[in-house]
């Protein structure tokens, strides 16, 4: 048997606004209580894109598919060019790749995060396939995570014979 597969699209979502990663979590004494939580700016932009997610997708959680990620992570672009990127490639006002912190698994944590309290799925161990590119963005482009989500349709064949 040979394995197949298609990939069902589900979900193309931009969120618009300068990239969020997933903080680490902070801990305090309150009164003589360790407390603990996330720092605003992750925990806001999280309820935000949950709740968007959510009013996007009227069906039932995903519970037993097996799902594929993609992000487009777009940062805003720096006021002078990072010695980094080429001139030219600068100038031309392209998109260009990012190779720094945050880097893009922090903010793919936080997407996976996201798509779970959104109800799109039961746990993120579900995405099996996850990929994301980090960038700064094209000139007079505003910053913002893209996120494609789809399910992976496995299907089996038969070996091809080999009898001539």
């Amino acid at each position: 048997m040979i394995p197949e597969w298609r990939i069902e699209p589900l979900i193309d979502q931009v969120f618009w606004g300068s990239p969020q990663f997933r903080d680490r979590p902070k801990t305090v004494l309150r009164r003589g209580k360790p407390y603990t939580y996330y720092p605003r700016p992750t925990f806001e932009f999280e309820l935000f894109a949950a709740e968007t997610l959510r009013m996007n997708w009227q069906n039932q959680p995903l519970e037993f598919d097996s799902l594929m990620m993609r992000l487009d992570i777009v940062h805003p672009r720096p006021k002078r060019r990072p010695s980094i990127v080429d001139k030219d490639l600068w100038k031309s006002g392209a998109r260009c790749w990012r190779p720094l912190h945050p880097e893009g698994s922090r903010v793919a944590k936080l997407m996976r995060e996201i798509t779970r309290r959104g109800t799109i799925i039961k746990s993120e161990s579900q995405i099996v396939d996850a990929h994301y590119r980090s960038w700064w963005s094209a000139k007079n482009e505003k910053p913002h995570v893209h996120l494609w989500l789809g399910r992976i349709e496995h299907r089996a064949t038969e070996e091809p014979s080999s009898e001539t």
